[in-house]
């Protein structure tokens, strides 16, 4: 008996939730009272039957989102950022995390930078390292005087 392949997604914003496959595909017919069809609905969630080829494109959940306007799936654009979330309305990549979220990722990458950099300040420093590092140093401290919390620069690491 061949195997069925499904990827159940998200009603409301086309998220692929989960690949499921069957041999008795007798159990996903497309009928009001199929009991799998049901459960779905009940969570709010709809599948879409795809061939065995197609299966192994799709595989990969994460990378797809179900367009309803096209009616298939679609592959996400490549991630930016670890700390972008993907809006499944506007199909981009955006940063969900509050400013207080922004400014602490912020402070915690520019500690690391002064710690990395700790070494400059000792007094076995010659003069000319230490002089271009202390600048650099207060560059990383200035930095949270920058208006805009998504869109800091970070100066330049001294070569």
């Amino acid at each position: 008996m061949p195997t069925s392949y499904f990827i159940t997604y998200k009603k409301q914003t086309g998220e692929l939730v989960s690949v499921i496959s069957s041999y008795h595909p007798e159990i996903f017919l497309l009928t009001p009272s199929s009991p799998c069809l049901k459960e779905l609905a009940q969570q709010g969630e709809a599948f879409l039957a795809v061939s065995e080829q197609e299966i192994k494109i799709y595989s990969d959940i994460n990378s797809y989102y179900y367009s309803f306007a096209e009616q298939k799936l679609i592959e996400k654009p490549p991630q930016p950022a670890p700390h972008l979330t993907f809006n499944y309305d506007t199909h981009i990549w955006e940063d969900t995390r509050t400013v207080e979220e922004v400014w602490k990722a912020i402070r915690k990458e520019r500690d690391k930078l002064l710690a990395d950099t700790d070494w400059t300040q000792l007094p076995d420093v010659p003069e000319v390292t230490k002089t271009k590092y202390a600048i650099y140093r207060q560059a990383l401290r200035d930095i949270t005087s920058q208006e805009n919390p998504y869109n800091i620069k970070f100066p330049p690491y001294p070569s």
